[in-house]
């Protein structure tokens, strides 16, 4: 039971910290105190709701996890944007409701646990060993507090104890791992049948009337771009925070009311046996008598364990613990296990897990670090409360003052000695500067500021400032006149031509599959016939992703039978016929004991992903969520 502890902090640990690192947070957590005046709610339960704002940051949150995983092949215009709003609002609705239901089921972490797991990250290490200077730089270059980071971990250690919950009780049937390799080491005989865009591109003919009756009928297809820009002034709570003077002797005032946050207690290195309760007490007695004999005869506890082990039935485990800090064993173990100095034993212990013998290996002191040590980051700390305190007031002058003054950004300026600045142009899906705030652009092209000029709300952005914004200048899409984009009107036309040509002879090569013709005859011009040969599901340079998903989608042929499916060719280069004229079975019994096991691991996953999803949607209909997806 102790071995299950010490494996499944190291394993949480690795998940949270990925997590934690990948996100994006609001500069020191205050924008909950500015979401306005009446904002709107896009989704909502009896005991919690999901605000526009909170929405936005989730959503370029997104965004940029979507720039990093693709870099400079990014291109915001290909996004679904519709569809990435629903994803990101159905995400927070999951975790609003999750995180609920984890508070009202009594899943805690306490205080030792904390420190425990973040004492054991390795980017908080330095050789091998917690490093608070580390740790506070970390947190810092993060946009926390030491406080508000203590408090999301928290919150996902919580919820990883749940989802770990779920995952103990999935499992993966023999039968299940045997279909599942049948269908994943299956093999299909594939012909792609290729119609060239390019050819049937060249061979379109038109003419100048067909490229201006094109233009007549689709005019609205050739407009500029609709663009704003805005005047805005902003509280950036980084600069005040800058403007804060410190004070030298309040410093180290806190640094020794709270010097026990800048160091790391003892910990020790443990080894144990854990007997079962059955076995009783006189047994733990006379196990615990026969480790010391063997101790004092020069003997290792490792190779005391080892012996055990092999020894003894399923009613003994031991092994090694690893690092532990006070507070994490049970409570019955740990005075005994921080009583004792290197290379002594201790035990046997009774706790709900049985009886515990356990061996200290090595011992850390506790080290607390200098106040030269800390110093920037307590005058950090101390610089973000006193700037959390006025920006709040701040804040709430500069919404109320915008709000008494809608037409003008000038009163602002003049009442809080904020300058009034104007934004590059920004697009409905574009901008930069200000401008690359979603919510920002959200709200420029609201009908409040199109139609009414009034100024905006307050609106947080992604990097903690405040910001009220009112139109400048708004230029509606206009049309162009057809000497500008007659290049682009042809290549519409032509392309159209092309499309209702490679559907003519697609219609024709279908037919004749249908006729019973041999793929391999259907080669002609601007047709190329290809036998992939046998494919498996996996990859592989020979065959694009898209052609063998399709070659897998289609049902199975009947023996001595083909069956086909049309595709659009990667790249748009035409249109796509895959034909399957054989399927293998795979074989289950290829795949290795160590490989099969991994997969009927992996079943047992998907098992608990299919699982939590059940929950959360029982968790849905018994809270009655209202999501309002006409406001996003």
């Amino acid at each position: 039971m102790l071995q299950a502890i010490r494996d499944r902090a190291s394993g949480l640990i690795t998940g949270t910290i990925v997590v934690l690192i990948s996100l994006s947070f609001a500069l020191w957590g205050i924008n909950s105190y500015f979401t306005g005046p009446g904002e709107a709610v896009l989704a909502e339960s009896h005991d919690w709701e999901i605000s526009r704002s909170e929405f936005a940051r989730a959503y370029q949150r997104q965004l940029r996890q979507l720039q990093n995983m693709y870099g400079d092949a990014f291109r915001p215009e290909l996004i679904n944007e519709d569809l990435l709003k629903q994803q990101v609002l159905e995400a927070l609705v999951t975790d609003a409701l999750l995180n609920g239901h984890i508070a009202r089921e009594g899943f805690a972490v306490s205080s030792s646990q904390l420190a425990q797991q973040i004492y054991e990250i390795p980017i908080f290490q330095v050789d091998g060993r917690f490093s608070s200077e580390r740790y506070q730089q970390w947190v810092a270059s993060q946009g926390y507090t030491t406080i508000g980071f203590e408090q999301e971990l928290r919150q996902a250690i919580r919820r990883e104890q749940f989802n770990g919950g779920i995952e103990a009780t999935s499992m993966a049937t023999g039968a299940e791992l045997t279909t599942f390799l049948e269908l994943q080491q299956e093999r299909r005989d594939v012909v792609l049948v290729r119609i060239i865009g390019s050819y049937f591109e060249a061979q379109a003919s038109i003419s100048g009337e067909d490229v201006q009756t094109y233009f007549d009928e689709n005019g609205d297809q050739f407009v500029t771009e609709e663009r704003a820009q805005i005047d805005y002034v902003q509280l950036d709570p980084a600069e005040i925070a800058a403007e804060i003077e410190l004070d030298e002797a309040m410093l180290r005032s806190r640094y020794q009311t709270e010097q026990q946050r800048f160091g790391a207690p003892e910990r020790r290195r443990i080894r144990y046996l854990l007997l079962q309760e059955s076995l009783g007490e006189e047994k733990a007695q006379a196990v615990f008598s026969q480790v010391d004999d063997a101790l004092a005869q020069g003997r290792s506890f490792s190779e005391i364990v080892e012996g055990y082990l092999e020894d003894s039935d399923s009613n003994i485990e031991g092994g090694d613990l690893g690092w532990v800090v006070p507070g994490v064993l049970p409570a019955a173990l740990d005075p005994v296990a921080f009583e004792l100095n290197v290379g002594e034993l201790g035990g046997p212990v009774m706790t709900e897990y049985g009886f515990h013998i356990v061996f200290v290996e090595q011992i850390d002191a506790p080290k607390t670090a200098s106040f030269e040590d800390v110093r920037d980051e307590l005058a950090r700390a101390y610089r973000q409360e006193l700037a959390q305190e006025r920006i709040q007031d701040y804040a709430e002058r500069l919404d109320a003052i915008s709000f008494e003054n809608p037409g003008s950004l000038q009163p602002v300026s003049d009442e809080l000695a904020l300058p009034i600045q104007r934004s590059d142009w920004i697009k409905r899906d574009f901008g930069t500067g200000i401008g690359a705030d979603s919510a920002v652009r959200e709200v420029v092209f609201s009908q409040e500021l199109l139609e009414l000029g009034v100024n905006s709300p307050m609106v947080t952005l992604d990097d903690g400032r405040l910001v009220v914004f009112r139109l400048a200048v708004h230029e509606s899409p206009k049309p162009l006149p057809f000497e500008r984009v007659a290049d682009q009107v042809e290549q519409a036309v032509r392309q159209q031509r092309a499309q209702e040509l490679m559907d003519a002879t697609y219609d024709r090569l279908r037919e004749a599959l249908r006729e019973g013709a041999d793929p391999d005859s259907l080669s002609q011009d601007g047709v190329e016939v290809e036998a992939l040969g046998w494919i498996g599901r996996a990859a592989s340079d020979a065959v694009s992703p898209s052609i063998a998903r399709a070659a897998f989608e289609i049902v199975a042929p009947k023996q001595g039978q083909t069956a086909r499916l049309r595709v659009q060719l990667p790249d748009d280069q035409g249109i796509g016929i895959v034909i399957v004229r054989g399927v293998e079975a795979g074989d289950p019994d290829s795949v290795g004991a160590e490989a099969r096991e991994a997969l009927r691991a992996q079943l047992a996953r998907s098992a608990a992903v299919a699982e939590l999803d059940g929950y959360v949607r029982d968790l849905r209909a018994r809270q009655d969520v209202q999501v309002y997806p006409d406001r996003l």
